[in-house]
């Protein structure tokens, strides 16, 4: 017995009755009520059926047996509704509820507010919402949320955006707007593509895109990075000008028919390059419209008459040796 003993061996089997109600305990605490899922489990142990059966032993509908006094009483101070309406945790969140649509007109309530009863209210309404799915709202409870605009089915915002993105590359073949940019309908467009950027580029742990939202904008063309933006009209313009000289120098005066300063954006990109700042990327576009050499330096040749660092009307990319 003493080694049994040595090794925490428990000798009385504990009391099932109270098993259950440790676990009871502990979802009142993380919830502020009782109103569990019909299917709910905790521990391998059906909980919501055994609360169940608490209440049918107390109401009277299993004869022979009866609840203790001071199990009632324990029961009662986590919330549990011996009726089968609902717990005075559920009526405290109501009101709450209740107080916050009569003052902003809609249960749109912010993360972090907290009525009276000291619980974040957006969750608890969330919650009101899984609770109807799953059948463990009573037909008076949703009257009474629906009595101060309770909104039963909510669509999916991103998708909401997603759609008048759709719609608007569409009509234009991309998605670069301006931030103020809205649609007909009023919806601010221009700002949930800003947000996107902002969670590819600079993604939380609740603020991020997922794998498939991702493939869904780039199919549209989004430009994650809005200085790649801006790069990418200087190289259309690049290469379209590069094509026309057909080889021969180019100027960096040179500005294109629709105003665009093509030659300073050439120069600035052999700068760049020069450097060695420039993205591999990038270096490899450049390649590709024949402005910079494979693996070769710039060579900038000074010309008769121009001091070092004097003014130059055209640059030439020179392989050398």
């Amino acid at each position: 017995m003493e080694q049994l003993n040595a090794l925490g061996f428990v000798w009385e089997k504990p009391d099932p009755w109270e098993v259950r109600f440790a676990l009871a305990k502990v979802y009142y605490e993380e919830h502020g009520d009782l109103n569990m899922p019909a299917q709910y489990k905790a521990d391998g142990i059906w909980l919501s059926k055994w609360l169940n059966e608490q209440r049918q032993v107390y109401i009277g509908n299993r004869p022979g047996k009866a609840l203790r006094e001071d199990q009632v009483r324990r029961l009662t101070e986590i919330g549990m509704a011996w009726d089968g309406r609902w717990s005075t945790a559920w009526e405290k969140s109501y009101l709450d509820a209740k107080a916050f649509y009569e003052a902003n007109g809609s249960l749109k309530v912010p993360q972090e507010y907290r009525g009276a009863s000291g619980k974040k209210l957006a969750l608890w309404v969330l919650r009101q919402r899984a609770l109807r799915n799953e059948g463990a709202l009573s037909d008076e409870q949703i009257r009474l949320l629906d009595k101060i605009g309770m909104v039963w089915e909510v669509k999916d915002p991103w998708e909401t955006g997603c759609r008048h993105a759709e719609r608007f590359f569409r009509a234009n073949g991309h998605l670069e707007m301006p931030a103020s940019y809205a649609c007909e309908d009023g919806y601010c467009l221009g700002k949930w593509i800003s947000n996107q950027r902002t969670y590819h580029n600079t993604p939380t742990k609740y603020r991020y895109l997922s794998e498939e939202q991702t493939m869904r904008l780039e199919s549209l063309g989004i430009v994650w990075r809005l200085s790649d933006a801006k790069w990418t009209v200087g190289f259309v313009h690049a290469k379209e000008y590069l094509e026309a000289t057909k080889g021969t120098q180019w100027k960096t005066t040179y500005i294109s028919p629709d105003g665009y300063k093509t030659g300073a954006w050439i120069r600035g990109q052999l700068r760049i390059w020069e450097k060695g700042g420039m993205r591999e990327e990038r270096v490899t576009a450049l390649r590709g419209i024949g402005l910079l050499p494979e693996e070769k330096r710039l060579t900038v040749p000074r010309r008769k008459g121009i001091p070092a660092g004097g003014k130059r009307n055209d640059l030439q990319v020179e392989s050398g040796r």
